[in-house]
């Protein structure tokens, strides 16, 4: 498969607030090659990332994602791996670059899992898929039971084990709260500590 193009989505809530919460802004990504899509998100922010893609060259190693990008051959991970490693050689100075070849990378695995009619993992060489914790992100309420009765809202069509990442700030006792009704939360920010029932706080 030839790569034929590579479409980027930004999509932003209609006021970007201080908070540091990344879920406030998102970037899709969709690549064609020989009439297939793939979809990937590049968890970063997007218009850096979008102007990662198309700016012109600065010099040998600050060009553009796309000129490692456009026209390349995709039939198997090596080949996901060589335009990685191109993108790497290619676009070491342009310090958005790695952010904007994840979504893409992203989209490339779906792009060959389609055309081989083949999951991903198998791909990348496991015998069995193994069960994954669900995720989620929500901004911290103005007060701990606020954050608590905004992640209990969230958690209700879940069943237990599930994982919550909240966005640190006000409501510490809060993650130790859910972790007792849900099994499993994720206190994000700067340091991350993960609770798990029976198992206690770990780094």
């Amino acid at each position: 498969m030839i790569i034929d193009s590579v479409d980027f989505y930004y999509a932003s809530m209609p006021e970007v607030t201080l908070e540091a919460d990344g879920s406030q802004d998102a970037l899709l990504v969709r690549v064609v090659a020989d009439g297939l899509e793939g979809w990937g998100e590049c968890e970063a922010s997007p218009l850096t990332s979008i102007a990662a893609f198309v700016t012109p060259r600065s010099h040998g190693v600050c060009q553009p994602v796309s000129a490692s990008v456009l026209g390349e051959t995709v039939n198997g991970p090596d080949d996901i791996l060589r335009i990685g490693r191109l993108v790497g050689r290619n676009s070491m100075d342009l310090l958005q670059a790695a952010h904007t070849w994840s979504g893409i990378e992203i989209a490339l695995w779906d792009l060959l899992g389609k055309k081989r009619d083949e999951p991903v993992w198998r791909m990348l060489g496991y015998t069995q898929n193994h069960a994954k914790l669900p995720y989620a992100s929500m901004l911290m309420g103005d007060t701990p039971q606020e954050t608590l009765d905004r992640a209990r809202l969230a958690l209700l069509p879940q069943q237990v084990g599930d994982q919550l990442d909240i966005i640190l700030g006000r409501g510490g006792p809060v993650g130790l709260a859910l972790a007792g009704e849900t099994g499993g939360v994720v206190l994000g920010g700067g340091q991350q500590a993960t609770w798990h029932r029976n198992v206690g706080i770990r780094d």
